[in-house]
């Protein structure tokens, strides 16, 4: 069938003068619809076509002798003749053919639209058949269609069929009529302007026909109501006499007195009759018609309507399941397209789809998930995990279909719900590796940034992205920052190509992107963790040894610094603290110019280490200048920008503005302890000597724990370890950084900087909250069992809940329950949580106070007794005991927990 088309379209257009022009409007039209129901689109020959139809439309009005037009009247007797004059069915025939074609032609177009608004005033077309009823939708529909299609010859000429002159199969006299064709179009106006005038005056004639004869709607099935409707929306945008589009200045002799009425407005009772006469008729359509109408009725912007709504609910949860996968798509991009939040219907669309998922391509998968999660933010656990089992699954793997753009919007439509597939991750991870040059930059940052915020880590992926950073445009550069922030991953050279692209890129991005950028910056580098690393300590624990708090002050986050290629956490682990402490009293000796050159191989072998970690010293100190720098920039870009416009919807904006104040408020704090008296001084050191955690001035002064049991004072900034021996103090991170920032916070509006904090201080509130509240509920609901279970048990069998807890621990807490011989009775149980402010930063507590009723013989002097044997409780991750003798302790307990900052091991 092609070969017969193809072949038959190579011969009318080389010979059009010996078979196509002998023939009539109505012979030239069927042949236009057959090639449009054929699907065959043969650009020479349309050209050649339209050219000889619309030749054909202007020759009458080029008539002027009274013989032709008594030759024309002869001919309308016989309809078949190549003389026969255009009718009705003829016009919407040809106008319905093109818009099947998507070909656009000016001329032809104009004179279409033309004639059929002249006979739709003159009334010599009434709505007495069924068949005009369709075909009156048909043209009104194939016009506005073609009106949206953008003509391709319009670039070429000033007429649509300027263009046909170029073609080399047109014989020399059908070339001489192209010229003279062209020769007289180019004294007319532009052919946008004879259309739009032609089509507004159409739509005007076809809205006021129905306006006047109902009779029109009643010829019209559901779906050529909607295709009406659609048209004369679309009419109502493209003729708006606002924008221009209608009628232009330059309009010619001819035109003016009808370029003054050519704008096109609007009839809300007939677009409501057309309305109504769609809903009432939706019954009557089949699963593939129902999903036409969503579309029609998406495009068009009248889905919103309250009755259509509830047609299209109605008609959709009546035949739910035998819709397939093609229709079920459509449906879904529709209601994404008009945001219906109807859940009920919602549901049974995503259930629906979950049973036709096996069905589905991956174009389908990818419309219906993007609809859902993107546009819709409705989130249906079975729809996410079947597409997930479909694109992964061994015999499907409807991921290997997918393009890179593809894979990009899947990975985003997980992203938006939340939705947590590590299989999935993981192949489209590979997949967009894999495509290699057939995925651009761009892609694999948005990739990557979809699996950060499902907290999903792909090394592979992130090493990769990390290379083309400093090439980003600041869209998918913020992206990117934001994404490794996020997952706390630096890999070898990420922080350095950030840095640099921030230099190059800083005056191409918004406040917005600066925020993520800089925000990320920070978290990478580890400036508000430096001041955690100081009070940690060496070993996490609580009872450590002097040199704890000199560890995390020597050994500033040295192995996140060194860039490994694994990519180190962002937080310091333990063993390697430890070994930053073995090294770095003696680095400054060893890398000294004194160093004797007659070492043993042994000193040779320890020299090595300490240089690198006097090295790695040296590039976190300059790390942490550039964070500084990074942020005081981004203050002073604050400075310069209206509070108004200040990035306030952006969380990143929110916890720079935090960290900054944060890292001042601990610098101010160091100026206020070095301002108290010596002997207060002391009395804090010798507070911190004696192991006592709850001293907050002196954890305050260097920024670590206090000492251990060996008496090793570390927490009172003293300079000397354990044994006695002088230490190398490294400046924490925030020692380098609070001095810049503190002169570029003054710079900044007082009163939006105190509502940002206070701003993000609620944020943190609303979201710690509801969790602080549910822990306390669950703490509560389970003493309140353990106490009813005591009373009841207790009197019968002397099991107690908490007796068999500390009797299943372990065998040394078995040993101590046996022991003591004791009743422990729980009498009663207080919860309470709430939230407290830390150096400028927001925590939430929860507190739990214990009442105990314990029969203990215990003797003179040993008051500890009960709490030695209570300690042996089992702490596991889900729930945990805390006993407290008095309300004085557990203050002091939450004390602790205040002045260590959630990072000593002392708190309660």
């Amino acid at each position: 069938q092609y070969v017969r088309f193809q072949d038959a379209a190579a011969a009318a257009t080389a010979h059009a003068d010996l078979l196509l022009r002998p023939l009539g409007l109505q012979q030239l039209s069927y042949i236009a619809a057959a090639y449009a129901a054929a699907g065959h689109r043969h650009e020479p020959f349309l050209r050649m076509l339209t050219l000889v139809a619309a030749d054909k439309m202007e020759a009458p009005r080029r008539a002027r002798s009274r013989l032709a037009a008594a030759a024309a009247a002869a001919a309308a007797a016989r309809p078949s003749s190549p003389e026969a004059p255009l009718t009705f069915r003829t016009a919407c025939v040809m106008l319905t053919a093109l818009a099947r074609l998507r070909y656009h032609d000016g001329r032809l177009m104009a004179a279409m639209g033309r004639w059929l608004a002249a006979a739709l005033r003159s009334g010599d077309v009434t709505p007495r058949a069924k068949w005009k009823g369709t075909w009156l939708a048909a043209a009104l529909w194939a016009y506005a269609t073609l009106e949206q299609i953008p003509a391709r010859d319009a670039a070429s000429g000033a007429a649509a069929g300027d263009s046909r002159s170029s073609t080399p199969t047109v014989p020399a006299a059908a070339t001489a009529t192209v010229t003279a064709t062209a020769t007289v179009a180019a004294a007319v106006p532009t052919a946008k302007t004879e259309v739009s005038a032609a089509g507004a005056v159409l739509f005007t004639e076809a809205a006021e026909a129905i306006r006047v004869d109902p009779g029109w709607i009643h010829l019209m099935d559901c779906r050529e109501a909607l295709w009406a409707l659609w048209a004369l929306k679309v009419a109502a945008t493209i003729y708006n006499p606002a924008e221009g589009t209608a009628a232009e200045p330059a309009a010619p002799l001819v035109l003016r007195p009808l370029a003054m009425e050519v704008s096109y407005t609007p009839q809300p009772l007939v677009e409501l009759q057309l309305l109504e006469r769609a809903a009432s008729q939706l019954d009557q359509l089949d699963p593939g018609q129902l999903a036409e109408a969503y579309a029609v009725a998406a495009e068009a912007g009248f889905g919103a309507d309250r009755d259509m709504q509830a047609a299209l609910r109605r008609c959709t949860l009546a035949r739910i399941a035998a819709v397939r996968p093609q229709p079920l798509a459509v449906m879904v991009a529709s209601l994404a397209l008009l945001q219906v939040q109807d859940v009920t219907w919602l549901t049974a669309l995503a259930a629906a789809c979950r049973n036709q998922m096996i069905n589905m391509k991956a174009e389908q998968i990818l419309v219906v998930l993007h609809s859902f999660a993107v546009a819709l933010r409705f989130y249906y656990l079975p729809l996410f995990h079947a597409a997930a089992v479909m694109c992964t699954l061994p015999g499907f793997a409807r991921l290997e279909q997918m393009p890179a753009g593809d894979l990009v919007r899947l990975s985003a439509a997980y992203a938006a719900v939340g939705h947590y597939e590590a299989i999935l991750m993981r192949r489209t991870a590979e997949r967009i590796l894999f495509l290699g040059s057939d995925a651009t930059s761009w892609q694999r940052a948005s990739v990557v940034h979809s699996c950060a915020r499902l907290s999903y880590r792909s090394n592979p992926l992130l090493r990769a992205v990390a290379t083309e950073a400093s090439g980003l445009p600041p869209g998918p550069l913020a992206l990117v920052a934001a994404a490794y922030g996020h997952l706390q991953f630096r890999p070898r050279g990420l922080l350095s190509a950030l840095h640099s692209a921030r230099v190059t890129e800083w005056q191409r991005m918004g406040l917005t992107q600066r925020a993520a950028l800089c925000w990320s910056l920070l978290v990478l580098t580890g400036g508000l963790a430096g001041c955690d690393g100081d009070v940690r300590g060496g070993g996490g624990g609580g009872r450590s040894s002097g040199g704890g708090a000199v560890t995390a002050a020597a050994a500033d986050f040295t192995d996140k610094a060194s860039g490994a290629d694994d990519g180190a956490d962002v937080d310091v682990e333990p063993e390697d603290e430890d070994k930053a402490t073995a090294t770095a009293p003696t680095s400054k000796v060893s890398t000294s110019p004194s160093t004797s050159p007659g070492v043993r191989a042994g000193g040779n072998d320890s020299v090595q280490p300490q240089r690198r970690r006097w090295r790695q010293q040296q590039r976190q100190r300059q790390q942490h200048r550039q964070l500084a720098e990074a942020l005081c920039v981004y203050l002073r870009a604050l400075a310069t920008t209206d509070w108004r416009a200040w990035p306030v919807s952006e969380h990143h904006h929110f916890q720079l503005l935090m960290a900054c104040s944060v890292l001042t408020w601990r610098e101010g704090d160091q100026q206020q302890l070095q301002a108290l008296p010596k002997k207060e001084k002391e009395e804090g050191q010798l507070g911190g000597d004696s192991g006592g955690a709850g001293d907050i001035g002196a954890s305050d002064n260097c920024g670590g724990a206090g000492g251990g049991d060996g008496g090793g004072g570390g927490g009172g900034g003293g300079s000397s370890d354990g044994g006695g021996r002088p230490l190398l103090r490294v400046p924490p991170a925030w020692a380098i950084m609070a001095a810049p920032l503190r002169g570029a916070l003054r710079r900044l509006p007082a009163a939006a900087t105190r509502r940002a904090l206070v701003m993000h201080h609620r944020l943190r509130q609303a979201a710690l909250g509801p969790w602080a509240t549910q822990v306390a509920d669950v703490v509560r609901q389970v003493l309140d069992g353990a106490m009813a279970a005591d009373a009841a048990t207790a009197a019968e069998s002397g099991q107690t809940w908490l007796r068999n807890r500390i009797a299943y621990s372990n065998g040394i807490a078995a040993v101590a329950e046996a022991e003591a011989e004791a009743a422990l009775l729980l009498r009663g149980a207080t919860v309470t949580h709430g939230s407290l402010l830390c150096d400028g930063a927001l925590s939430v507590d929860v507190c739990v106070e214990v009442e105990l009723e314990m029969g203990l013989e215990m003797r003179s002097g040993d008051f500890h007794a009960p709490i030695k044997m209570l300690a042996l409780l089992p702490v596991s991750t889900t729930e945990s005991e805390t006993i407290t003798e008095t309300e004085t302790a557990s203050s002091r307990a939450l004390d602790d927990s205040v002045g260590h900052r959630e990072g000593s091991g002392g708190g309660g």
